[in-house]
Parts: C-alpha cells; sequence; structure tokens
C-alpha cells in the first residue's frame, strides 16, 4: 500500500499541531491583552453668575412740585411744628407754605369764636384743613400769646386709614395704622391710655406737643389720629 512515509506523516502531524498552538496563542492574546485607554476631557464648565437688578422702591405719596422728593420728607409731624412751618408762625404765611405743597385747602373755617371750632382760650381761632390734615391757627395758647399763630395740627379721620395727603409720619415714622408696639418702640417713654368705652378714646400722649388717638392699648391696636402743638384744637 502506497502513502507517506510514517516519520513524514509524524512530522506533518507535529508541524500541523504547532501551528494550531501557536494561532491558538495568538488568539489569546488578543483576546487577554490590554485594550488602549483613550483619555476624555470634558469640557470646562463655566459657572454664569446672574445679578437681579436692584429693586428701586417707588415713592406712592405726591412729590413737591420741581422736585423729587416726596410730600411725605417734607410736610413731616414734628413735635414742634409741620416741617414746612413752626408753631409761633403767621396764619397766612403757613397756609401759603402748605398749599404750595398739597394745593388748595379743602376747608377753611375762616376767623370765628374759639368754641366754635376748639376748646381754646382766645378771642378767634381758625381751622384750614387739606384734607386729613388740619392746622390750627389762634390768637391764645400756650405756644404764643397775645397774636395770630400756628399753635396745633391733626392729622387723621375716624375709622379711615386711608386718607389725603397719605403717608405723614414724624421723624420717627410713626403715622397713621403704626402699631401699639411699634410706638412704643419709636417712644419708650410714651404712655398709652386703653381709654374706656362710651367715656374716653384710647390715646397715647409723647410729649405736651405730640399725642394721639389709637383703636385701643394693646400692642396690635393703631394709631389713627396723630395730634401736634396744643391739643386745645382737636
Amino acid at each position: 500500500m502506497g502513502g507517506m512515509p510514517r516519520n513524514r506523516r509524524l512530522a506533518v502531524a507535529l508541524v500541523s499541531v504547532t501551528l494550531v498552538a501557536t494561532a491558538c496563542g495568538d488568539d489569546d492574546d488578543s483576546a487577554n491583552g490590554t485594550v488602549p485607554v483613550v483619555a476624555t476631557t470634558l469640557p470646562e464648565t463655566t459657572v454664569l453668575e446672574t445679578t437681579l437688578p436692584d429693586t428701586t422702591e417707588v415713592a406712592t405719596t405726591a412729590t413737591v412740585p420741581g422736585s423729587t422728593l416726596p410730600i411725605a420728607e417734607v410736610v413731616t409731624l414734628d413735635a414742634d411744628g409741620i416741617g414746612v412751618a413752626a408753631f409761633g408762625d403767621e396764619p397766612e404765611a403757613v397756609v401759603a407754605a402748605v398749599t404750595e405743597l398739597l394745593g388748595e385747602p379743602t376747608e377753611d373755617s375762616g376767623w370765628s369764636e374759639p368754641l366754635d371750632i376748639s376748646s381754646c382760650p382766645g378771642t378767634q381761632v381758625r381751622r384750614v384743613s387739606w384734607g386729613a390734615l388740619s392746622l390750627y391757627f389762634g390768637d391764645e395758647s400756650t405756644i404764643v400769646q397775645g397774636t395770630p399763630h400756628l399753635f396745633s395740627y391733626s392729622y387723621g379721620a375716624a375709622g379711615d386709614l386711608e386718607v389725603e395727603p397719605v403717608g405723614l409720619t414724624t421723624p420717627e415714622g410713626i403715622g397713621l395704622g403704626a402699631t401699639v408696639e411699634y410706638l412704643r418702640a419709636a417712644y419708650p417713654d410714651a404712655t398709652v391710655e386703653p381709654g374706656e368705652e362710651g367715656v374716653i378714646e384710647p390715646s397715647f400722649y409723647v410729649n405736651d406737643t405730640l399725642s394721639g388717638r389709637l383703636t385701643g392699648g394693646v400692642d396690635d391696636d393703631l394709631v389713627t389720629l396723630i395730634i401736634g402743638g396744643d391739643p386745645c384744637g382737636v
């Protein structure tokens, strides 16, 4: 029987095994080899700072003609006057100064007998009003005697905290609707009287030329009327 000699067949077989083994080894190396890692750098994140625009408080009160000042910053409820006029000033000059700011008065009683308007002494008294702001003039008060002058003001209306001119306050920030708690903080020495229904209204007293009325005497009660000067006119 012819064919390849046995030794040659064995050699071929060995070569075949070697080739197969080598091929398998190459596959293993590929399978188990280290896969190159590609470094990936994420783009930098930029943080944008957002700044909200400043909020500007807009005054809700009328402004002084030819100015940007609110009326409330000019007509102040002081213990010695109303900002543009002091107690003791001559009546016509005071009326003219306030009229320039607030317009024509809504009421002018003219000169009258004191008891027609108030409990003040003297021979004549006059009340001039711009809405809820009233000025009192007379020729006799604890301020001045013997000559017509401004002696008192009142600001407020019973049962109505939204009055014209709006927003008038004392230099310490006390206006209509301020709480008794805030009133005490502004004036630590103020006296608060709770009043008695049907007999006397709740009130506050800061000093001889600054006082007013309240809805009651507890912390959350409110200021309803502010009185400056000699209170005989109110």
